[in-house]
């Protein structure tokens, strides 16, 4: 015999469901935003998404236990980093740092150069993708420990190519070190 899909769910119910929400807490202190609830067990579990709108130019820091980090469109102190889930970057300017254990991370950059201190992008499992314009100019230092290094544009080297490229990129300009332990990291002009 067959049970039906709400007898193989088990007592999963919304009623539960509605009583472990009410558990969790959105907390905003000291200029943090957080979500704070109770710990489960049984296959049971709750999750909070944000979507946070600031200023453009704002400090911002913003970090993840287990899911994805997205950074558009700020300029400043910027910190983005994620334990377990994927990080996207895209139009950032200022001293930006970007970091994932386990996950992937794409960064979009935009205009001619980076305006002010540079990027750091790292991953440590995990591909890392950065599209650039292709007339794009910066001073570029990439690395992968275990993956493939592609660079799709006109790069000069001199010596070993291999996992880690050292070079400028048009006239050169601000620093972005982009490293991925284990993982590709490809670099695309657009």
């Amino acid at each position: 015999a067959t049970l039906p899909y709400s007898e193989l769910r088990g007592p999963d119910t919304m009623d539960e469901a509605k009583s472990l929400a009410k558990d969790v807490q959105i907390l905003t202190d000291g200029g943090r935003v957080r979500a704070d609830g109770p710990r489960t067990s049984n296959h049971h579990g709750w999750s909070v998404s944000f979507r946070i709108q600031a200023p453009a130019r704002q400090n911002t820091s913003a970090s993840s236990s287990n899911g994805s980090v997205s950074l558009t469109g700020l300029n400043g102190t910027l910190r983005g980093d994620t334990s377990n889930g994927s990080i996207h970057g895209s139009d950032l300017s200022g001293d930006v740092r970007l970091t994932t254990s386990n996950g992937s991370m794409h960064v979009a950059l935009s205009g001619s150069t980076w305006t002010g201190a540079g990027l750091e992008a790292t991953t440590a499992n995990g591909s890392l993708q950065v599209d650039m314009p292709r007339e794009y100019s910066a001073h570029l230092v990439a690395r992968t420990g275990n993956g493939s290094l592609n660079i799709d544009r006109p790069i000069t080297v001199s010596g070993r190519l291999g996992r880690e490229v050292e070079t400028d990129l048009g006239k050169g300009g601000p620093t972005l070190r982009l490293r991925t332990s284990n993982g590709s990291l490809n670099i695309r002009q657009r």
